[in-house]
């Protein structure tokens, strides 16, 4: 009995040691995914530039300590100016262990090489950036080598570029070119895998996405509409996003961490519309970023000029900041210059806001606010301009006495000295009507009466409401600037609930 229930077991093991042999010899393995080497990736894009030089260009950014380029490809129309264009950047910064994202670029780019109409378009209006693999070292090895997303980066950028060489590169191309958008590429390394696809979110950095997210929310459409399901962080799970623990209700909200990455930095450095995107089917990736650049060739809501979202800068109330200029390169600099003193501009409008008027203030000078706004009055404030060159005070004087709103609303600074109080490259105040027929009857700056310009005066647009964009060209700012306007409406709005409402 003994022997036989020794014989049973024996048998049993033997058995499970048999399938499970023969259950990992069927089981499928995964296979590297097939990708260009190295070497075969640099000798692929000179080969693209030989073949389109009129529309393609490959440079070494930098390099790496063992003598790997870092690459930077360039595609734009090179017989057309570059001052109207958009500047978009791709990277793969997990290109060590995540090589799709390396494949998937490379397919993006040569749809952007391509004689389609709507890559020809792109390349008229935009430059398109792509660093194709920004670790070499790490591509080749198969391993990340060196950090170039998560660590050493803060907001100050790299702060020791000799122990992440590679993501010093990085960010001085994010610098150099301070790009409208910056998207970076997330993915697998294994042919048989796939994963999740979200477009503008990131499962660690909390902080890299689209402050439009409309964009990401329309690249999702054209990817669902080609037959791709999109995860979509936070709508998915159905909770709030949380960059932190929220104590006693960690389990109710999307907790993502607040790290800094290279999308990220962007946003901060220039106000580039950053985020990551993950891929499970490179013909996803294209459909996506294809969609993408569309987007920049349209006016955007509350925009004058074709382009991506970007130049606002600031919006309190009913006036909002907006970036200056005639061409995108010349916003690009007023863009960037705003963002970078944001915590040295204020800008409010005058309290309680009535109907049928406005007065709007802007200033970049923290230490002479006091001096000027006083007691927040607006007769105070008003008196003190005087004092001023380069204000029409009795203008200013008269149009106060036609309004109900008395108080200057508070002007916010974050910081309370600053280096250069004047804004050398040009700004735009828009005035947020709520009515979509209104029409100015007056409209000054510093009390003198604008003419109707895009260089220095104003701009009306209707639907939704009514934005007048007073610009302020780089030779006319002033650390402190005051904004009069009246206006009429057809529009009738009832205020209040009266006994006939009952």
């Amino acid at each position: 009995m003994i022997k036989s229930s020794a014989n049973i077991i024996s048998r049993i093991f033997l058995l499970v040691f048999l399938c499970t042999n023969v259950y990992a010899d069927e089981k499928p393995q995964y296979t590297d995914l097939p990708c260009p080497s190295f070497a075969e990736i640099e000798q692929g894009l000179l080969t693209w530039q030989q073949n389109h030089p009129n529309i393609f260009q490959v440079t070494a950014a930098g390099k790496t300590p063992e003598g790997n380029n870092i690459l930077l490809c360039k595609i734009t129309d090179f017989s057309v100016a570059d001052e109207n264009k958009q500047i978009v950047l791709l990277t793969t910064c997990h290109a060590a262990t995540e090589k799709n994202g390396v494949t998937s670029i490379l397919h993006f780019t040569k749809f952007l090489l391509s004689d389609d109409a709507a890559a020809e378009e792109i390349r008229k209006q935009q430059i398109i950036l792509v660093m194709p693999c920004n670790d070499p070292e790490g591509y080749k090895q198969g391993k990340r080598v060196r950090d170039i997303y998560y660590d050493g980066w803060d907001w100050n950028g790299i702060s020791d570029p000799a122990q992440y060489p590679e993501a010093a590169v990085l960010q001085k191309v994010i610098e150099k070119y301070q790009p409208e958008v910056h998207v970076d590429l997330h993915g697998f390394s294994k042919k048989e895998q796939t994963m999740w696809e979200s477009t503008g979110i990131s499962w660690t950095g909390g902080f890299s996405r689209s402050f439009n997210p409309e964009i990401p929310k329309l690249m999702n459409e054209a990817a669902e509409k080609a037959g791709f399901l999109i995860t979509e962080g936070e709508k998915s799970d159905g909770k709030l996003l949380a960059t932190g623990p929220v104590s006693g209700a960690d389990e109710h909200f999307y907790l993502r961490g607040g790290h800094v990455i290279p999308p990220a930095y962007s946003y901060h450095y220039a106000h580039t519309i950053g985020m990551t995107m993950e891929i499970g089917f490179e013909e996803s990736a294209v459909v996506r970023l294809k969609r993408l650049l569309e987007l920049g060739h349209q006016v955007w809501r509350g925009e004058r000029y074709p382009g991506y979202p970007v130049s606002q800068v600031g919006c309190r109330g009913s006036m909002a900041v907006s970036a200056w200029g005639r061409t995108a390169a010349q916003r690009r600099a007023s863009r960037v210059e705003l963002w970078q003193k944001a915590g040295q501009i204020a800008y409010s409008i005058a309290w309680p806001e009535p109907r049928g008027s406005m007065m709007a203030f802007f200033a970049s000078d923290p230490a002479e606010i006091p001096e000027i706004i006083g007691d927040r009055k607006l007769e105070t404030m008003a008196e003190n301009l005087s004092k001023k060159p380069g204000y029409n005070v009795k203008s200013i004087q008269e149009f106060i006495k036609t309004i109900p709103a008395y108080l200057v609303g508070k002007l916010l600074f974050l910081t309370e000295t600053v280096d250069d109080p004047v804004i050398k490259n040009g700004l735009v105040l828009r005035l947020l009507i709520p009515y979509p027929d209104a029409e100015p009857t007056h409209l000054c700056l510093d009390g003198y009466e604008i003419s109707e310009s895009d260089y220095f005066g104003y701009k009306i647009y209707h639907n939704p409401g009514t934005i007048v964009e007073i610009s302020i060209p780089p030779e006319k700012t002033k650390s402190f600037h005051v904004v009069t306007c009246a206006y009429e409406t057809a529009t009738q709005r009832r205020a209040g609930f009266y006994p006939e409402d009952w």
